[in-house]
């Protein structure tokens, strides 16, 4: 004859797995804030810092349900537009996004998922304990296997969010290597305000054999970015313009005779840049 399991042990193993499967909302909770404080960033390269730690103390003033519905919104909704600098800004403005491509499948299914875990969250932490019969066996085990198929779901969300923090990580750490500062280095280079005038000024005043005088470029910037390259050096880290146009890959770049043994500098931009 099978023994009647021991509602003390069973009722003991309840407690326990009541205050694992808390432990494992809160894990939930604190990935969904690292990937949403970190997620989408923008601002000036001398303010991220700040910025970043008042998005954290920001999230951590906010409910699991808040944090799903904000994760949901900005992960799989790749449609909003990343915030824009004011005119003229004086360091670099950086921009960074984080999005998982997905069908209305996938993304209603996530949705879902995420939300049933606050629901369930929400029961353990305010309606569980009045509903529980710490004194009936029967109870005892019916909530003992529900906390063990609540655990499943912690686990197969857990592991989603956590794979997504892992890749913002591994992106991170190349960004922090040589190679990745330079690539990061290079993008923010060729989209910065005085690279895409010398771009625009190529296209839109070039000779009839498609080289632009550098001259004249200067001028307009000295006039529409004023001080630009009086800092160039501070900025960009060039003494000279000719050098961080040849640095940002977005121009062709040589001198030509003018007689009398002067030369002048002349430039174009390559095809290739923005195909």
């Amino acid at each position: 004859m099978e023994q009647e399991p021991d509602i003390n042990t069973i009722r003991d193993e309840v407690f326990r797995k009541i205050g694992r499967n808390v432990v494992n909302f809160q894990k939930i909770e604190q990935m969904l804030k690292h990937l949403i404080v970190r997620g989408n960033l923008s601002g000036y390269k001398s303010a991220l810092s700040q910025l970043l730690e008042s998005r954290k103390s920001l999230a951590n003033k906010k409910t699991l349900g808040t944090l799903v519905g904000e994760f949901v919104e900005n992960t799989f909704d790749k449609s909003s537009e990343s915030s824009v600098p004011d005119a003229k800004p004086k360091d670099p403005y950086m921009s960074f996004s984080f999005f998982v491509e997905a069908d209305s499948e996938f993304y209603e299914e996530k949705r879902l998922e995420l939300k049933l875990l606050v629901e369930e969250r929400n029961e353990l932490i305010h309606q569980l304990l009045p509903k529980f019969n710490q004194d009936s066996l029967e109870s005892c085990l019916e909530l003992n296997d529900y906390l063990d198929r609540q655990r499943e779901r912690q686990i197969k969300e857990f592991n989603y969010l956590k794979s997504l923090g892992e890749s913002l990580i591994e992106f991170a750490d190349f960004l922090s290597s040589d190679q990745g500062k330079k690539e990061l280095m290079l993008s923010m280079l060729q989209q910065s305000q005085i690279v895409r005038l010398l771009l625009e000024i190529s296209i839109q005043k070039p000779r009839n054999d498609g080289w632009t005088y550098l001259s004249s470029a200067v001028q307009q910037i000295h006039q529409l970015l004023p001080g630009e390259i009086a800092h160039l050096e501070e900025r960009w880290g060039y003494k000279k313009l000719t050098d961080l146009m040849q640095a940002s890959g977005c121009f062709d770049i040589k001198q030509e005779a003018i007689g009398s043994g002067h030369l002048r500098v002349i430039y174009r931009s390559k095809l290739e840049f923005g195909a």
